[in-house]
């Protein structure tokens, strides 16, 4: 082993299409520099779409219904209700874990699912920097926020928050040259923007710091500045949709493109300090579509229409071992875990299904065994207990809270379900996935309509027209009277799709079934290639010439 360092950088949203030009211009030198000698390409994802479930893919080398977080939120079996994903939630152990039992120290920082944070190594946890508070800067950090760092540390990372007020004018004019223009009394998009950066430079003072301070081996750190901005501006970015106002776009079209040369900023002084028989590793678990009916139209619409998700991420690996290849070659998400214990001579365990991209130089040996410290998992509610509420129901004592935060449940368990069906897909698994959708339309709620469209979408995917369309016959009633907030409810897409091009979907699907092509291509004709979540389309339209 040649490396003195391994740091992984997770730079959510890295979009190759929007630095591939700042590449050209020589505006983002040190991820070119990388690039020069290294190794990169696609990135396949799992659940693109939830960052808890990807990053716990990512640290843990696992599949989501491995590691246990397949959705951002989770019942809350002591309170009612749901709960956020946290450091309890990843029912296996991370990279740091493994790591560890070799000996081998870490840092981590701004990472999901590190809070509360605790060992082994040093950790600033996901609730760093704060929550944003009313008066412009951080509130107070809640507790549990670091591990494995000393009280004075603490005390530094602390003060070494960024807080949003206290951003110059002339820092903000980096993203924002019309800031001045701008009226911060009914215009909240300055604001927005100042929170995303200060968080980013937080997190990169916390990550420096500890660069500076402690001889660490291996490290993960988190941006998520590029993400939280092109959610929200992507919509702004040159050429000017028609939606955008040219005063908007004026004074907003510098917003991504700025924050791509900033990152790469940060980059070259983590590159510097980590050293130069370092390695480094860049991840991005998803980029956005830039077609201009997926961009997105920003903040300050009623309904406002975020960026189409590209389920393709993006990954970068250099080193003193890595031979440079500017041709892009694929990995997943899977891998990223096994190439880190490869860089250390340490070989993955069996069960990880991943592959090390690191070179193989010499032979690897087992990890040691790591031991579970897993804090305990809260229990639910004795069948007494069950019991007792079922009959309080009965006598018609309900409580209104108690039936709302049972229908959270039931729609995060829906939830979790859906994206279980999605693993199963992604990994083939057919039989196993159709079970799935059959489960959940058979639970009622929310997803009964998200699922049956994906039945029946997949049904015609198999050219098995007749049923789908009977699948679906079912569902025009119910999209006749269903609104946005039905759709999203759903988990379906409202961004420019409407309850009625789902209905020219399914008759699309009919008219197949019973080969009215015309009639299948004037409802496809209707949708247009806005994103109508019914798998078999694509294929139908690819039919139909």
């Amino acid at each position: 082993m040649s490396i003195s360092r391994f740091l992984v950088l997770g730079l959510d949203g890295l979009e190759p299409a929007l630095f591939a030009p700042l590449l050209r211009a020589g505006l983002m030198p040190n991820l070119a520099s990388l690039l020069r000698r290294g190794r990169h390409g696609p990135l396949t994802p799992i659940l693109a779409d939830c960052p808890p479930a990807c990053w716990a893919s990512l640290v843990s080398g696992r599949w989501p219904d491995a590691h246990g977080v397949l959705a951002g939120q989770e019942a809350d079996t002591l309170n009612g209700g749901v709960q956020a994903v946290d450091s309890s939630s990843l029912q296996v152990p991370a990279l740091w874990e493994w790591l560890a039992a070799a000996g081998i120290d870490s840092f981590r920082v701004g990472l999901p699912l590190t809070h509360p944070a605790s060992g082994p190594g040093a950790c600033v946890s996901g609730a760093y920097p704060g929550a944003f508070g009313a008066d412009g800067c951080w509130e107070a950090l809640p507790s549990a926020t670091f591990a494995g760092l000393d009280s004075s540390t603490v005390a530094m990372l602390e003060e070494l928050r960024v807080h949003p007020k206290n951003l110059e004018g002339e820092v903000l004019g980096l993203l924002m040259p019309k800031l001045a223009a701008a009226d911060p009394a009914t215009d909240r998009r300055p604001t927005f923007v100042g929170v995303a950066l200060a968080r980013a430079l937080s997190l990169h003072n916390a990550t420096t710091a500890l660069l500076e301070l402690q001889p660490t081996t291996s490290g993960i750190i988190r941006y998520p500045f590029l993400a939280e901005l092109s959610r929200e501006f992507l919509g702004y970015h040159p050429p000017r949709l028609v939606a955008v106002s040219e005063a908007d776009f004026e004074h907003y079209q510098f917003v991504i493109s700025s924050a791509y040369r900033i990152l790469d900023k940060l980059l070259g002084r983590i590159v510097e300090l980590a050293g130069t028989d370092a390695a480094v590793g860049i991840v991005s678990s998803h980029g956005y579509r830039l077609e201009p009916e997926f961009r997105g139209l920003g903040l300050e619409q009623a309904d406002a229409a975020t960026p189409n998700i590209r389920p393709e991420g993006w990954w970068l690996l250099a080193g003193s071992d890595i031979v440079a290849d500017p041709k892009p070659q694929s990995a997943t998400v899977l891998d990223l875990a096994p190439t880190v214990l490869a860089a250390f001579g340490l070989a993955a365990p069996a069960e990880w299904p991943g592959q090390a991209l690191w070179p193989a130089t010499t032979e690897l040996r087992p990890c040691p065994p790591v031991v579970a410290d897993k804090p305990p998992v809260a229990q639910p509610a004795n069948d007494e207990d069950i019991e007792w509420l079922a009959q309080l129901t009965a006598m018609g004592l309900t409580d209104p809270l108690a039936e709302r935060l049972a229908m959270d449940q039931a729609n995060a368990a829906g939830e979790r379900e859906w994206n279980r069906y999605r693993i199963l897909m992604q990994r083939g698994e057919i039989d196993a996935a159709f079970a799935c959708l059959n489960d959940l339309r058979r639970g009622g709620g929310a997803m009964v309509l998200r699922a049956t469209l994906e039945q029946g979408g997949i049904l015609g995917t198999l050219g098995r027209w007749s049923e789908a369309a009977q699948l679906l016959v079912p569902l025009l009633p119910i999209l006749a009277q269903a609104d946005a907030t039905v759709l999203r409810q759903a988990g379906l897409p409202v961004n420019l799709v409407s309850a009625e091009l789902y209905q020219q979907g399914i008759q699309a699907i009919l008219a197949r079934a019973r080969n009215d092509l015309d009639a299948a291509r004037r409802h496809l004709d209707a949708i247009g290639v806005l994103p109508v979540n019914i798998p078999c389309l694509q294929k139908l339209r690819e039919e139909l010439g």
